[in-house]
């Protein structure tokens, strides 16, 4: 009975098993950035998202391990390395303008 068990779940969820979602909030000047597209690439997959009037976005990556997650914003990409994980992984950035650039910083 066990091993029926185990073989339904492995049927009916495999990709949920290992799935992780990524999330948190995007500011700049510690005030949310409203409707930005954002990408989490793991692999050769991207995950898309917007964030919505607080900044805040929330992205389902299907496999678990080292991705990049990178910010279309006023003309420029910025990019960081995360990590999806089986569990919820919250990742908070704040956008900062340097040498005319913008870079990602974890809060």
């Amino acid at each position: 009975m066990r091993a029926f068990v185990v073989v339904c779940l492995a049927v009916l969820c495999p990709v949920s098993a290992l799935a992780g979602n990524i999330f948190g909030r995007l500011s700049e000047n510690r005030q949310p950035v409203k409707g930005v597209e954002v990408t989490v690439t793991c692999g050769s997959n991207n995950y898309q998202a917007r964030t919505d009037d607080d900044g805040s976005y929330s992205i389902r990556a299907d496999e678990p391990g080292r991705c990049m997650f990178s910010v279309k914003y006023k003309d420029q990409t910025a990019e960081m390395e995360v990590f999806s994980y089986d569990q919820p992984t919250r990742y908070d950035f704040e956008l900062v303008m340097a040498d005319g650039k913008y870079t990602l910083k974890k809060k």
